[in-house]
């Protein structure tokens, strides 16, 4: 069994730092819904594209991308084991750049947008359509608010037993806060 305490002090093997890119609340607000280009935003790529018009676009759909090299990440096949700084446990991989929970690809935007919206820093939505004044959208404010832009991802040494009984890597996922 995987403790808290044991990842958070596991020897890092490799850190990954995903620093959060959102708009400032000025530019969402002074934007129009065809303005505000929500492609490079990592907590609101939900909103890019047709999400404001696509009734089955989710809120929680977000994209983690790893800047900079990317060649030492796993590949696509070699999935592993993510533990989140409150002890949520789930199978994440890599695809070229992009983390993805791929079992459930909504549950590493669930984990981040979930935390936000709990402690009242955005509204929560489950469909993009639903926000209609754009309150879903997550800005440069809220996370000054929360007190950090960065998820941390450390893989650490331990390893956990997959159904088929291969060892696979656990890496522990970070969303640190300040209030």
């Amino acid at each position: 069994m995987l403790s808290l305490k044991e990842l958070e002090k596991s020897e890092s093997l490799r850190t990954i730092v995903f620093t959060l890119n959102v708009p400032t609340r000025e530019e969402v607000l002074l934007s129009t819904e065809k303005e505000l280009d929500c492609t490079k935003h990592s907590l609101n790529a939900c909103y890019s594209g047709l999400g404001l018009n696509d009734k089955s676009s989710s809120w929680y759909d977000v994209q983690l991308i790893v800047e900079g090299d990317s060649e030492d990440l796993p590949s696509k096949t070699e999935w592993f084991y993510i533990v989140t700084d409150d002890g949520y446990l789930f199978k994440a991989r890599f695809e070229g750049k992009k983390l993805n929970s791929f079992e459930n690809t909504l549950l590493i935007g669930k984990w981040i947008k979930g935390r936000l919206a709990e402690l009242g820093f955005v509204e929560n939505f489950k469909e993009v359509s639903e926000d209609l004044k754009k309150h879903g959208i997550i800005t440069q404010e809220m996370l000054g608010g929360y007190g950090g832009n960065q998820i941390f991802l450390k893989k650490t040494k331990k390893t956990k037993k997959d159904g088929k009984g291969l060892e696979r890597d656990v890496w522990f996922m970070s969303f640190p806060f300040k209030l």
